[in-house]
C-alpha cells in the first residue's frame, strides 16, 4: 500500500527556480514556442547554400563602445546588426519528404559571434507550419514557432543561439499551400559581447555586473520576493538590454501593461522587436546562473515620452501564463517623499539584483528633461545600478512604483546619484493618451491616489495542493548504501552498486494538473562541469514506461539541502498515478565515488506496517522495500503540486473582433483611390495588406490613424478583384475590393 498526503501549498514559502522542460507533447504558447522537436535531422545542408555575415571591424565595435555614455541613460548594445532579406525564395534549400511534407533548411554564421538572435520582418504562418532555430549541433534548440506566434504587426524577436552558427528550419505539412512573403528574415545579430556563455545552458550575462551588486534571492531581497514577479529583462531589436516592470491597472484585469524608459523603447518598432524575460535570477544568494525561459516576444506602443520626459509603456502581446507566477506591481501616485525606496533590475544584463536605499530620495532634475521631475537617489547603501538597469521600478517604503530609472553616476565604486523620471510625473502631466500613463492604468478615471499590487492567478490557486507521499512528521534524511563508509554514496543517489536512476511513485484519483516539483536536495559533490542529473517525468501502470518529460541540469547548479523547484513551461494533466524522478550522470572514470547528488528521503519506516513508494533502476524497476536482503519502506524527498482546475485569468489571448460586416469601402469598385471607413475611434497604427484572388501579396502598408477613415492610392493596380485586409489594435477585417479603370 502507499500513503496519500495532501497540503496546501503556499507559493511563497517556497525557495523558486524556473526551468523549462523539453517535452515531446504540445506545450503552452510562450516565447512562447510549442515545443517539439526539429523535423529536418539527417538532411544534408549544402556548404555553398550557408549565408555568411560580412566581417565586423574593429572600428565599429570600438564606435560602439565609445559611443555608450557613462551612466545608464541609454540602452546596453550586446550586439551588432545586421540587416538582411533571406526569405524561402531567394536562399536556403528545399527537401521533401516520403510524407509529402516539406522542409525549408537556411543556416547562417557570422564568424566570431558569442551568439546570434534573428528578428523575422514577416511572420505569417498559417496553422500546420512550424519554424524552429537551433544551433547545427542541436544542443540549443527554439521552437516550434508557428501560427499561435502570429502578430498583427507581422513581425517576431528571438531570442539568442549560442555560437556563431544557428540553422533556421520551415517545416510544412503536406498539402500546405505556401505563399510567397509568409516568412522573412529581416536582421541578424551578431553577439560581440557574451550574451551566452560556452555551454549554450545558461545566459552569459551572467557574472558580468559590479561584484557590489546583490542577487535578489540573499537575504536582502526576502522581503520583495512576490515584487520581483514584475520585474523583466527586455531585449529590444536583437542588441540591446534594458529592465522593465510589469504594472497594475485599476480594473485589475491583468492587462500586461510593461512600464520601462524611453530611451529604452522609443517607438512602435523598438516595441513589437522587444523580448520580455522573467524570472531571470539566480536561485539563491551567490548562486549559479538563472534561465531566460519565461519569454514573450512583442510589444505594443502605448504612450511614450522620451524627450522632455522618460518613459515608456507598452502592452506584451501576450498575458503572462500561470507557470510565469507574475505580478503586476501597484503604484503611487502621491507627492510624499518615501522614508526609503528599492529597485530590482538587470545590471549589464545579469541575473536579478536589488538595491537599497534606507533613506529618502530628494527632488530633482536630469539632463535636459524637464525639471524637478526626477527622483534623485543619494547613495545606495545595498548595490547599485549599472547600464542595462534602464527603466528599472523604484520602489517606495510601502512596495508601491514610484519611479522608473533613467541615468546617474551609480556604479560598485561610488554609488551614488541615481535618477528616477517619478511616476507621478508620468502619470498625466501631458494630455494626449500617447503621451501619459492616467488613460491606459486607470481606464475608467476612478482617480485613486495609489494602487495595490496583485497576482491575478491568486485565487485560482486555491485549488491546487500538493501531493508527496511522507508526513509532515517524519524525517527527510540522507541513508548511506555503505553504513560504515558514506564515501560509498547514497540509497537515494550516486553510490558504488552503480545505481544512478530513481523513481517516486505519485498517487493521484481524478483528474488534475502538473504544475511543478519540489525536489528535496540532499548533498551535492561534482568533478566536472559535465556532470548532470536528468529529472524525468513518467506514465507507466506498474513502474516507470513512457517518459513524456525531461531536463538535464548541471551538478554545478545544486546546492546541499535546498528545495529545488521545478516549474514547467507547460501543465501536464493526469487522471491516474505517474512517476517523478531523475537520473544522474558523471564521469567516474577514476573509480571514485567522489561525485554526488542525492536527495533526501524519508527515514526507513518500520518492517510492520511502514510503506514503501520509492523505486530504483538496476537493469529493472525494484521497489526499495522488495530489494532483498537491503530491503528499505522509504519515500523520496519528492512534492508535487497538482491543480484541480488550470488556473486562467480569462484573457491568455488578446481579443480581436471581426469587422469585416462593419467596414465599408468607397468607392467600390474604385479607380486610383480607396476610402476606408472604420466604425471604431482608432489611435494606433493600421496595417493593411492586398492580396489577389489567388492569395498572393500584391501591398502592404502601415498607417498611422487617429480616426475614423483613412485612404490609399491604387496605382500600379490592374483592373480586377482583390481582398483588402485592415488590421489594428483589437480588431481585423478583410473585403473584397474591385479595380476598374
Amino acid at each position: 500500500m502507499y500513503f496519500m498526503v495532501f497540503k496546501k501549498s503556499n507559493l511563497l514559502s517556497y525557495f523558486l527556480l524556473f526551468i523549462t522542460f523539453l517535452l515531446g507533447g504540445t506545450l503552452v504558447n510562450a516565447q512562447i514556442s510549442s515545443g517539439g522537436n526539429p523535423h529536418g535531422a539527417g538532411i544534408y545542408y549544402p556548404k555553398d547554400k550557408i549565408v555568411k555575415m560580412p566581417a565586423i571591424h574593429e572600428e565599429e565595435l570600438r564606435s560602439i563602445e565609445e559611443y555608450k555614455p557613462s551612466d545608464k541613460n541609454a540602452p546596453f548594445q550586446f550586439a551588432y546588426p545586421f540587416g538582411v532579406n533571406l526569405n524561402p525564395s531567394n536562399s536556403g534549400e528545399w527537401s521533401q519528404l516520403t510524407d509529402g511534407s516539406r522542409i525549408w533548411k537556411l543556416e547562417i554564421t557570422s564568424e566570431g559571434a558569442y551568439s546570434l538572435n534573428l528578428i523575422f520582418d514577416k511572420f505569417e504562418l498559417k496553422e500546420g507550419a512550424e519554424v524552429f532555430i537551433y544551433d547545427p549541433q542541436k544542443n540549443h534548440v527554439l521552437g516550434a514557432f508557428n501560427s499561435r506566434n502570429v502578430k498583427t504587426t507581422g513581425i517576431l524577436a528571438v531570442q539568442p543561439v549560442p555560437g556563431d552558427r544557428l540553422v533556421v528550419e520551415l517545416f510544412l505539412p503536406a498539402g500546405y499551400k505556401w505563399q510567397e512573403g509568409d516568412l522573412s528574415i529581416g536582421q541578424v545579430a551578431h553577439d560581440f559581447t557574451g550574451v551566452f556563455s560556452d555551454t549554450g545552458l545558461k545566459d552569459g550575462r551572467f557574472g558580468l555586473s559590479g561584484d557590489c551588486n546583490v542577487d535578489i534571492n540573499c537575504q536582502e531581497g526576502s522581503e520583495w520576493q512576490e515584487h520581483k514577479k514584475s520585474v523583466a529583462r527586455l531585449l529590444i531589436n536583437g542588441i540591446e538590454l534594458c529592465t522593465g516592470v510589469l504594472v497594475n491597472n485599476t480594473n485589475r484585469d491583468a492587462k500586461p501593461y510593461l512600464l520601462t524608459a524611453g530611451h529604452c523603447i522609443e517607438n512602435e518598432n523598438d516595441a513589437s522587436k522587444t523580448i520580455t524575460v522573467f524570472n531571470y535570477e539566480s536561485p539563491y544568494c551567490d548562486g549559479p546562473d538563472g534561465f531566460v525561459n519565461h519569454s514573450i516576444s512583442g510589444a505594443s506602443l502605448k504612450a511614450t515620452k522620451s524627450t522632455k520626459m522618460d518613459f515608456t509603456l507598452v502592452e506584451l502581446s501576450r498575458v503572462p501564463p500561470f507557470y510565469f507566477e507574475p505580478y503586476y506591481a501597484g503604484w503611487n501616485l502621491l507627492t510624499n517623499i518615501p522614508s526609503k525606496t528599492t529597485v530590482i533590475h538587470h545590471p549589464q544584463g545579469d541575473v536579478k539584483k536589488i538595491s537599497l536605499d534606507y533613506d529618502a530620495p530628494v527632488t530633482a532634475s536630469y539632463g535636459s528633461y524637464d525639471a524637478n521631475t526626477f527622483w534623485k537617489v543619494l547613495q545606495w547603501d545595498v548595490g547599485t545600478t549599472e547600464e542595462g538597469s534602464s527603466g528599472a521600478p523604484l520602489f517606495d517604503n510601502l512596495g508601491l512604483l514610484t519611479g522608473t530609472l533613467t541615468g546617474g553616476d551609480a556604479n560598485c565604486s561610488s554609488s551614488v546619484n541615481d535618477y528616477f523620471q517619478k511616476f507621478s510625473e508620468e502619470w498625466d502631466k501631458y494630455s494626449a493618451s500617447n503621451e501619459q500613463l492616467k488613460v491606459w492604468l486607470d481606464p475608467n478615471g476612478d482617480g485613486p491616489a495609489f494602487l495595490e499590487g496583485f497576482n491575478p492567478y491568486e485565487p485560482a490557486l486555491k485549488s491546487c495542493d500538493t501531493v508527496k507521499n511522507y508526513l509532515d512528521t517524519e524525517r527527510l534524511v540522507l541513508v548511506p548504501i555503505n553504513q560504515n563508509n558514506e564515501s560509498d554514496g547514497y540509497w537515494s543517489g550516486h553510490n558504488s552498486r552503480g545505481v544512478t536512476q530513481y523513481a517516486e511513485k505519485i498517487p493521484n484519483d481524478f483528474t488534475a494538473t502538473m504544475v511543478k516539483v519540489i525536489y528535496n536536495v540532499g548533498k551535492v559533490r561534482y568533478n566536472q562541469n559535465t556532470d548532470s542529473v536528468k529529472f524525468k517525468i513518467w506514465k507507466g501502470t506498474v513502474k516507470p514506461e513512457e517518459l513524456i518529460a525531461w531536463k538535464s541540469l548541471p551538478l554545478s547548479y545544486f546546492k546541499d539541502t535546498t528545495d529545488f523547484i521545478l516549474s514547467f513551461d507547460t501543465l501536464i494533466e493526469f487522471s491516474s498515478f505517474f512517476w517523478v524522478g531523475y537520473e544522474i550522470y558523471y564521469n567516474n572514470n577514476s573509480g571514485e565515488d567522489t561525485d554526488q547528488f542525492a536527495l533526501l528521503q524519508a527515514e526507513p519506516r518500520p518492517d510492520i506496517g511502514g510503506w514503501s513508494t520509492a523505486y530504483f533502476y538496476d537493469n529493472q524497476w525494484t521497489r526499495f522495500d522488495s530489494n532483498y536482503p537491503y530491503s528499505m519502506r522509504t519515500s523520496l524527498g519528492i512534492e508535487v503540486m497538482m491543480c484541480g482546475e488550470i488556473p486562467s485569468v480569462g484573457i491568455d489571448d488578446v481579443s480581436v473582433t471581426d469587422l469585416s460586416d462593419m467596414i465599408r469601402l468607397r468607392p467600390n469598385p474604385a479607380t486610383d483611390r480607396v476610402f476606408i471607413d472604420i466604425p471604431v475611434q482608432v489611435n494606433s497604427d493600421i496595417r493593411l495588406r492586398i492580396f489577389n484572388m489567388a492569395g498572393l501579396l500584391m501591398m502592404e502598408r502601415k498607417f498611422q490613424v487617429g480616426g475614423e477613415s483613412f485612404s490609399m492610392p491604387l496605382s500600379g493596380f490592374k483592373a480586377g478583384m482583390y481582398i483588402l485586409q485592415v488590421e489594428g489594435e483589437g480588431f481585423v477585417a478583410k473585403k473584397k475590393l474591385s479595380v476598374i479603370y
